[in-house]
């Protein structure tokens, strides 16, 4: 039997809402949103809506201890004593430290290139401190075209833009497919097709993956391609 202080008493830890706001730290950290959540958790035999996961964050309800070993292991959260249960409770996070950023459901590998210009997103809400500076908007990468950088699923911080330097990470639409891709130029194997009516020659857009196993995708003269945005961090 431990004689010596308790690491944390039970009174406290539901008074500052422990459980709601590891909850919500580690789903946060894992980039999901409360559907995302709700969907892994399918799996283990855990039927929660959206609705339902809020009022565990906010603290109204308390998940039982087996919904608390499938939550654990979906947002690898380690023994939350070692994490949590010190001396004193951390302080509640303040809203004043948190940022709405627009997560489009459009995944960037294949779909409308219009998808900017609709309102099928959800708003994010995640620590500033984790945005990078200049964040426009969020995309969830799909596919495994850019590993071992960004991973399927994985969400990526964008700030709009309409040019970007060769080597940069950017969001982009070619033909009617929302790509996310490092932007390249290349001197043009048909110097005829970009020439401009100053008889100047411009260089071809190639668009790479990261992945090998894909080959790069030049952008050709008669196709519609656009760059949406740069992506940060």
């Amino acid at each position: 039997m431990n004689a010596g202080t308790p690491r944390f008493r039970i009174d406290e830890a539901k008074a500052g809402n422990l459980i709601g706001r590891l909850l919500e730290e580690a789903r946060v950290t894992a980039g999901m949103s409360l559907t995302d959540l709700s969907r892994a958790l399918s799996p283990y035999g855990l039927d929660i809506s959206k609705s339902g996961l809020s009022r565990w964050e906010n603290g109204d309800r308390t998940p039982s201890a087996y919904q608390m070993m499938a939550l654990c292991e979906v947002l690898s959260i380690p023994n939350p004593l070692d994490m949590y249960a010190e001396e004193e409770l951390p302080e509640p996070v303040s809203f004043a430290e948190y940022v709405d950023v627009r997560l489009y459901r459009v995944a960037v590998s294949a779909g409308p290139g219009s998808f900017l210009d609709g309102d099928d997103f959800e708003l994010l809400r995640v620590p500033r401190a984790s945005v990078p500076s200049g964040t426009d908007y969020a995309l969830r990468v799909s596919g495994n075209s850019m590993e071992p950088a960004y991973r399927d699923g994985q969400i990526v911080w964008v700030r709009a833009a309409r040019s970007l330097r060769p080597g940069e990470v950017g969001v982009f639409s070619l033909d009617g497919e929302s790509l996310l891709k490092q932007y390249d130029e290349r001197v043009p194997e048909d110097a005829e097709d970009y020439l401009d009516a100053e008889n100047i020659l411009h260089r071809q857009p190639v668009l790479r993956s990261f992945n090998p196993a894909y080959a790069p995708r030049p952008v050709r003269p008669e196709s519609y391609f656009q760059i949406l945005g740069r992506v940060l961090g």
